[in-house]
């Protein structure tokens, strides 16, 4: 059965016989009355034809190819889903590093350093969230607990913060905290090395007041490219920072691949053609 768009009425009336229909649902939709002749090509121009808005596409055929593009949108929508690409949570603890006051009357807050690489994806990544394995904070002057993404230096060491993390729960007792990226629109460039830096600006007290984050030399997971960095530990008010023997610290990222612009024509691309293989008009 041959389906057909909306005949045009000076050709529904001029040129009947290229707008017959097969049956009561190809005449609907052609709006044309039922029990009229199929279609006979042998009588009709091209020029007739195309008039008409034939399209050359099986009803049983039009359902495979649209099946088969959203085969093709939902392959290329699974390259570029989210991912975890770096993780060593559940790995024994080796050391821990220390966020927030450590000597109240005569040292600046403690800052926690940790740094990554990127993998190879042309387009960069999407930072989604990092979920951070910590043990229970001490003290009785806890300030709020802050965790930004920085770039490095070439020496590794962290830089100036170039975004942060929705921080919707203070890491007060032992266990996993997963934050949110507060920028969708940031974008990691690709084999670049990167910090999360952990802080506590406002942590005060007489005694020690800090938040604790467990290292490891645990071997962890990374996606191909990707790579764990090492931490280190550095004061608020300076830029020094220095490096820690304690193997990574605890966390896992999620990242999303941004795909390449082909990518994205691909789809509706793909959709098009199938659709119309038979060689039709939408």
């Amino acid at each position: 059965m041959r389906v057909r768009t909306p005949c045009r009425v000076e050709f529904q009336t001029r040129h009947g016989e290229c707008c017959r229909a097969v049956n009561a649902v190809s005449a609907a939709f052609c709006q044309l009355p039922a029990g009229v002749l199929p279609w006979d090509q042998a009588t009709c121009s091209d020029q007739r034809q195309r008039a008409c808005g034939e399209i050359h596409v099986r009803k049983s055929d039009w359902l495979l190819n649209l099946l088969m593009a959203a085969g093709v949108a939902l392959l290329v929508n699974e390259n570029v889903s989210a991912a975890t690409v770096l993780s060593n949570l559940g790995q024994p603890s080796s050391g821990t590093a220390f966020i927030g006051t450590n000597n109240p009357p005569t040292g600046a807050n403690l800052m926690r350093g940790e740094t990554f690489t990127t993998g190879t994806n042309a387009q960069g990544y999407q930072l989604n969230s990092v979920t951070l394995e910590m043990s229970a904070a001490n003290g009785n002057g806890l300030g709020d607990f802050v965790l930004e993404l920085r770039s490095t230096d070439s020496f590794q060491r962290p830089l100036t913060a170039i975004g942060s993390f929705l921080v919707t729960a203070n890491p007060v007792t032992a266990g996993q905290y997963t934050y949110q990226f507060a920028d969708p629109n940031l974008v990691m460039a690709p084999s670049t090395r990167y910090a999360l830096v952990a802080r506590s600006p406002t942590s005060t007290g007489t005694t020690a007041s800090q938040y604790a984050w467990p290292n490891t030399f645990g071997s962890g997971q990374a996606a191909p490219g990707w790579s764990f960095g090492g931490p280190w530990s550095g004061q608020e008010g300076s830029t020094s920072w220095a490096p820690l023997r304690n193997g990574p610290q605890k966390y896992a990222l999620d990242v999303t691949a941004i795909p390449e612009p082909e990518s994205l024509w691909l789809v509706g691309g793909a959709a098009i053609l199938l659709a119309t293989r038979r060689g039709g008009t939408l």
